[in-house]
């Protein structure tokens, strides 16, 4: 357990031909519950399209995914955040156990060190992400902000 850890900067590579049924997003949610006093987490989600690969079919119960209360984290900044299903099951999780949540924003692209394996052509529109963000903050009584960036100011350094 990392029991004195604050601040968690993760970056995530999901290399998947179906991301809206992609459930190691979700699986990450576990990490969590090693970091009991953790009060800032930045998750980065690369999404890269394999063509031709193998999809297994696992049921999983949204209750494999029960996470223990979080009674520290306060901020949670998400990038990469597409609504692919997964993506938002781990927002939902995160919203129903983090009781000091003061802060969440998430932004549909990623800063990306190797730009020329990703695939933007499937990022929802802002617009479908912004209702999105709102009705879950509706639902949850916890504020979700989408972070607006042109992509252009992405690849200009």
């Amino acid at each position: 357990m990392f029991m004195h850890l604050r601040h968690l900067k993760c970056e995530v590579y999901v290399l998947t031909s179906a991301p809206n049924t992609c459930k190691g997003v979700v699986q990450l949610a576990h990490y969590l519950e090693f970091t009991p006093l953790l009060e800032v987490l930045e998750w980065h989600m690369y999404y890269y399209k394999k063509y031709k690969c193998r999809v297994r079919k696992t049921k999983v119960a949204r209750e494999d995914y029960r996470l223990s209360r979080h009674d520290h984290l306060k901020t949670v900044y998400m990038s990469g955040f597409r609504c692919y299903r997964p993506q938002e099951e781990l927002v939902y999780f995160i919203l129903e156990n983090a009781v000091a949540l003061e802060f969440m924003s998430i932004e549909p692209h990623t800063i990306l060190a190797d730009d020329d394996h990703c695939d933007f052509s499937d990022i929802a529109e802002d617009k479908k992400i912004r209702k999105w963000a709102r009705r879950t903050s509706a639902c949850f009584g916890k504020q979700v902000q989408v972070k607006k960036k042109k992509l252009a100011q992405y690849f200009t350094m």
